[in-house]
Parts: structure tokens; sequence; C-alpha cells
């Protein structure tokens, strides 16, 4: 499945994260300005399990001294770097690698970087985006016309050398009630896909693109469609299913919007022999990987906790 989600400022106070797989939320912007929203927004993503991550609005010029005043108030949570012009204000692909290397030179976190084609060809003059991408550093776009998952929308066209991952394409979709900016996440294989199996697998390569900058180590693979995934929310969750044939592990993600809680405590059996292993799945170090035993046609999994943190889990091959 594709992951669409929004991206919001001041101008979005207040909003409700319910529903939303992922947010990006403007932190700050210059040297001296903090979204008064932000705090807020991070604690309703945490409240809804929502994705989070903030963006800073990049200015021109005193690149080190942004990154300086954006770490201190976002810290470890996950960074996107916006560029784009306001005012007078057109920052340079300079400035956008001297806030990067100061940033991450203060421990922050930052693989996102949203520099639009428009911009890139009518205010930066069409350069190579080398820079960037050996820093690391993932391609976000926008073009606000219609919207396809298909490798001709003009949203994931290359540019400057890179191929954007994210393609933000309305500025006004009306979500609960307000309207915003919309982005899209295809993954790597799961686009146009509807199904459970494909949302926890997309949703888990995108949280690692935004905090490692690459894929997880090991990505599940959808096996059956909906048949195959495994939704664990709730106390006393449990869940049995038929191995699909070709299965080797089974992987579990939970849900970074819980960090700070304790791991989820996850206990899986497989048939006909009813061998039985207990894992701890944290947002902090998911996926777990459990290898599914030689034979086995059948699986059973439970929650042994109280089932506060959210874990969904696919086959994969």
């Amino acid at each position: 499945m594709t992951i669409y989600y929004p991206d919001i400022s001041s101008y979005q106070a207040g909003i409700n994260l319910k529903g939303a797989l992922a947010v990006a939320v403007k932190a700050t912007e210059g040297t001296g300005y903090l979204n008064p929203d932000y705090a807020r927004a991070k604690s309703n993503a945490a409240v809804n399990g929502t994705f989070f991550f903030a963006y800073h609005f990049l200015r021109q010029g005193s690149a080190a001294a942004q990154a300086s005043w954006s770490y201190s108030k976002v810290g470890k949570t996950p960074l996107m770097l916006d560029v784009e012009v306001t005012g007078t204000s057109t920052p340079t692909l300079a400035d956008a690698t001297a806030f990067v290397d100061a940033y991450r030179r203060l421990g922050g976190i930052v693989y996102l970087v949203y520099l639009p084609r428009w911009y890139w060809q009518a205010n930066l003059g069409s350069p190579s985006l080398g820079p960037l991408s050996t820093r690391g550093l993932l391609l976000v776009s926008s073009s606000y016309s219609s919207y396809t998952d298909a490798g001709s929308g003009i949203g994931w066209q290359p540019y400057g050398g890179m191929t954007p991952i994210v393609w933000q394409y309305t500025d006004a979709l009306v979500f609960n009630g307000i309207a915003v900016d919309f982005n899209a996440f295809r993954g790597s294989k799961y686009a146009g896909k509807q199904d459970p199996a494909s949302v926890a697998a997309a949703l888990a390569e995108f949280r690692s693109l935004v905090r490692t900058g690459s894929l997880p180590a090991q990505t599940a693979t959808v096996i059956g469609e909906e048949d195959s995934m495994l939704l664990l929310n709730g106390k006393n969750a449990v869940t049995p299913l038929v191995v699909p044939a070709g299965a080797k592990h089974l992987v579990f993600v939970a849900d970074e919007g819980y960090q700070g809680l304790p791991p989820a405590s996850i206990r899986v059996g497989f048939g006909p022999n009813w061998s039985k292993d207990d894992i701890s799945v944290n947002w902090a170090s998911s996926p777990v990987s459990v290898p599914v035993p030689a034979g086995a046609s059948r699986v059973t999994v439970a929650r042994v906790d109280d089932g506060t943190v959210n874990v969904a889990a696919a086959f994969s091959t």
C-alpha cells in the first residue's frame, strides 16, 4: 500500500492526527522560530499511534546557527529539511548541505530533504543534487497535480540526479476538518496495495528511511496478502493463521508512536508440533524476525502483556 500522510505547521494548530499513519510537523525556522503547536502535535501523534517526525524550514545563510537552534528544540526526533523560497530568502544547495553537516555533528537525525523540482529549476538553476545524495539524503518532491502510483507520475520523476521517494501531491486535502498538505510514499514494492500486510511493511520501510536513511535490515515480503497479516492490538489478542507456502520468517514491527513504553510481550507458537517462543518487540529495535520451523503449517500469536503497544507482523521469504 502507498502510505499517505500530512505535513502540518502552526496554520493547522490543534489538528487531531487520529487516523494518520505518519505526520511531519514543522518545528523550527531560521534561528529563532519555534512552532507553538509543535509539542501538542507531537503528544497527539503519540496518543494516536502516528509515526512522528519534525521539519526545519531553512532560511538563506547562517546554516550552522539554524542547525544549532533546531537541534536544541528537536533533539533526537528525526528531522526533514525544508528548502524553498519565502519572501527574499532563497536558500542555496550549499546552505542545505551546511545545515545537514552541522546538524549531524550535533547528533541530530536528518535524512529527508524537501527540495521540490520547481525550486531546484527556477531558483537554483537546475544544479546536480549530488551533494545531497552523497550525504545519504532522500528527496521529497512536490507537484500539486493528479496523483498516481505509477512511475510515470510527475512527482516521481528524477531531477538533479536524484529520484524522489516522497511526493507532496496536494496542499488542500481536508483531514479531520482541516485542509493540509498531503504526501505519498510508495515503498519498495507496495504501491497500490491496500491489504494490511502491505500497510505494515510499507510503514516499516518509511520509518526506517526517515530514521536511518536505509530500508530495514529485514523487510517483510507480503505472502498471501490479507491472510498473511497479523494486527496484534489489545490485551489478550490471539490470532491463528495458516503459514503460507514459502514463508521463512514471521516479522514483527512495533508502532513507534509508543516511544518510551516497555516492549510488547508476544507468544508465538508454530504447529503441528506447537513449539512456542516468547519474544519482546520494542519500537526502538523493531523489526523482530522469528524463523518459521521446517514443516510448520499453522501459527498462533498471542499478546501476553497489557496490549498497549500496537504491533503488526507479516510473513517474509
